[in-house]
Formats: C-alpha cells, sequence, structure tokens
C-alpha cells in the first residue's frame, strides 16, 4: 500500500497531468498559428506542387500524342521495357544466389548493409522497368484511341442508322 503512494508514484502522476496541460496548450497554439501565416503558406505551396504535376501531366500526355502515331516508336518502348524486365529478373536470380553463397560461405564475412549495397543493380533495374512499363501501357492506351471506336452505350442508337 505505501509503494502505491510514494513520492515515486506522486510525481508520476504530476508529470503526467502536467505534460497533458502542456500537449493541449500546444494543440491550441498550433491551431491559431495555422490559421495564420502557416495555412497561406501552406496553400501557396499546395498550388505550387498542383501546377507542377499539371504541367508534367500535360507533358507526358503531349509526348505520348506525338509518339503514338509511330508504330515504330511503340515497339521501341515495349522492347526497352521487356529488356530491362529481363535485366531485372537476372538481378533477382543473381542476387539470390549471391546471397545463398554468401551464407554458405562462412569465411566471407557479410553484415546486413553489405547485402544491400550487393543489391543495389536489382532496385535500380526495378524502377527502370516499372518506369518504362508504365511508359509502354500509356502509350499502347493513347494508340487504342486511335484505332477503335468506343461501343454504344445500352439504350443508344447508332448515329449511322
Amino acid at each position: 500500500m505505501q509503494n502505491l503512494l510514494g513520492p515515486d508514484v506522486f510525481s508520476q502522476i504530476v508529470i503526467s497531468v502536467v505534460g497533458g496541460f502542456i500537449v493541449i496548450l500546444l494543440n491550441y497554439a498550433l491551431k491559431k498559428l495555422y490559421r495564420g501565416a502557416l495555412a497561406r503558406k501552406l496553400s501557396e505551396a499546395h498550388k505550387w506542387t498542383r501546377t507542377k504535376v499539371r504541367r508534367n501531366r500535360a507533358r507526358k500526355l503531349w509526348q505520348l500524342k506525338n509518339q503514338r502515331r509511330d508504330p515504330a516508336e511503340v515497339i521501341r518502348l515495349t522492347i526497352r521495357a521487356n529488356t530491362y524486365f529481363a535485366l531485372f529478373v537476372i538481378c533477382i536470380a543473381f542476387y539470390a544466389g549471391l546471397i545463398l553463397f554468401l551464407t554458405y560461405a562462412e569465411s566471407i564475412p557479410t553484415t546486413f548493409l553489405g547485402k544491400i549495397s550487393l543489391g543495389t543493380p536489382l532496385f535500380f533495374f526495378e524502377i527502370l522497368w516499372l518506369n518504362n512499363h508504365m511508359s509502354a501501357e500509356d502509350l499502347a492506351k493513347q494508340r487504342r484511341k486511335l484505332f477503335y471506336k468506343p461501343k454504344a452505350r445500352k439504350g443508344e442508337k447508332d448515329k449511322a442508322s
């Protein structure tokens, strides 16, 4: 019973209560700050980010519209994406074999950081493959728009008939 009312327990209770009041006061102060200058700065940053994203999206769409008419360009981008995928798979196999070899070869000291640094090409080719794969898919979608007419919705009559 004396442990429950000891000075250590009392000081911990006081620290918890005071800490709670400090958190409440900080919350109130930060809300006032957020409503003021911080809100304006965040709004400006949001506008800047939104314009950058829109510009990048418009530039990418413009490039896709220029590339979609050239069948050689479509094939070249698809082949590039598949090549990076093949390199990625080869790196996975090499990395798995290297990990197994280093695990069983106890004479070679290996660390976690060493294994991660050996896997750097794996991450590099994965990023290259994903970027090129997404670009090739977007180009294929844009190319489909040139040759395929969307189907009429159910209940709508065809304009030609």
